[in-house]
């Protein structure tokens, strides 16, 4: 990263701390039908 933008090799958002990874959540993947519930209910409130 940093011979292709050394400023975004800096970035805590694409680089994040140590101290900022300690107040990270982590969260389970969903389930096959769980993502398919989801994405058909996003889909139905975006009006797709």
């Amino acid at each position: 990263m940093e011979k292709i933008d050394p400023e975004l090799a800096k970035s805590e958002y694409i680089f994040p701390s140590d101290k900022t990874m300690k107040n990270l959540s982590v969260f389970r993947s969903l389930t096959p039908a769980e993502e398919t519930a989801w994405t058909e209910a996003f889909q139905k409130a975006a009006g797709n």
